[in-house]
């Protein structure tokens, strides 16, 4: 860890890992709290808007007229949350240990799981982008878009700092 400074290469693209791993953490510890106290009402995946034109159904109509669908969708929530802490978990460390002491094997690990993550993002998409939904900046949850835009600089960065250093 000799010689990182926070505002190099290595230090700006730990702290992309550190955002990244930190939105998955947060927003996966919290979705439990989230869907007893706020119930976020007509979302599947994005936004109702996105939903409804994909499924071809106001999703709100649909949660209404098959209770059992919003159990489903609570059921996934859940599932998706404990993988959103262990992830987060996981690039917090990664990031924190590995890349800011300039290990390769971690960087090669976050390089790893930011691609993985955005290329399974993009197939589980590919259904609203056959649908030709509307999907918004705003449309996407922050889970998605936030660490998705962090990881490309972040892996860049990191990887020329490793290499040029």
């Amino acid at each position: 860890m000799d010689g990182f400074s926070w505002s190099s290469k290595a230090g700006v693209a730990v702290i992309l890992f550190l955002v990244a791993g930190g939105v998955h953490l947060l927003i996966g510890a919290l979705t439990p709290f989230a869907l007893r106290m706020m119930q976020p009402g007509n979302i599947l995946l994005l936004s109702e808007r996105s939903d409804s034109a994909t499924y071809n159904r106001s999703t709100g109509e649909w949660m209404s007229t098959e209770p059992a669908l919003r159990t489903y969708r609570n059921v996934v929530f859940h599932v998706v949350a404990g993988l959103l802490v262990a992830a987060g978990v996981m690039e917090l460390l990664l990031a924190w240990f590995g890349v800011r002491a300039g290990m390769a094997w971690a960087l090669v690990a976050l390089s790893f799981v930011g691609g993985a993550t955005i290329l399974f993002w993009l197939v589980a998409l590919t259904p609203y982008f056959q649908a030709g939904a509307p999907i918004g900046l705003g449309d996407l949850p922050p889970f998605m878009w936030i660490p998705s835009m962090a990881y490309p600089p972040a892996i860049l960065l990191a990887w020329w700092a490793h290499l040029s250093g």
